[in-house]
């Protein structure tokens, strides 16, 4: 008896583990590829989450200040409105701050004086608005004002008189000046025929 060798041959199982192993190497670099593009799509998600958040806060922290802020000026209103009583009554009795205008006949030259109770407290001759605001300031500040003090005055003068026009603005331009550091003094224009 013959014995038969048995060459037993591969290759087409082979072949078959081949195809089956390539399929699962595609379709893990598939899975891999689908689940970075899923990961960068939830951190971009993520990113724009934590930019809105961001806008939001920010916007919340500004409504916050501003409210603040408005609560702050209430507060200072209720404590305005004592002192702007009282700088009322003295408006009232007359104690109050007059500047007066007054014009040489020139049209060229000019002096403000500012009166108080009928008493010249000081006579003004610059004629640039910082000068002026400072020879004020100094005046109000002699006289006993501070700054958080409500001030009400009357600056009259004779719109008819030569100059006056130039003199009036660089007056008004220091009491603008003067607002800066006194923020509750509240001058009146008295035109005089």
């Amino acid at each position: 008896m013959k014995k038969r060798v048995f060459n037993p041959d591969f290759t087409s199982l082979l072949d078959v583990i081949m195809i089956i192993l390539f399929f699962f190497i595609l379709f893990s670099r598939f899975d891999i590829a689908e689940s970075e593009k899923k990961a960068k799509d939830a951190m971009d998600d993520a990113s724009s989450m934590m930019d809105e958040a961001n806008e939001k806060m920010a916007e919340a922290q500004e409504k916050e200040e501003h409210a603040q802020d408005m609560l702050d000026q209430l507060e200072d209103s209720d404590a305005r409105s004592a002192a702007n009583i009282e700088g009322l009554a003295d408006f009232k009795a007359g104690v109050y701050l007059r500047f007066k205008l007054e014009m040489d006949k020139d049209a060229e030259n000019w002096k403000l004086d500012i009166v108080c109770d009928d008493v010249t407290l000081n006579s003004i001759n610059k004629t640039d608005a910082n000068s002026i605001a400072k020879e004020i300031a100094d005046t109000i500040s002699t006289k006993g004002y501070k700054q958080e003090d409500t001030i009400i005055g009357l600056f009259v003068y004779d719109g008819t008189a030569g100059g006056s026009y130039a003199a009036t603005k660089r007056i008004s331009d220091a009491f603008d000046l003067l607002n800066k550091e006194y923020k509750y003094l509240y001058i009146s224009d008295c035109v005089l025929p």
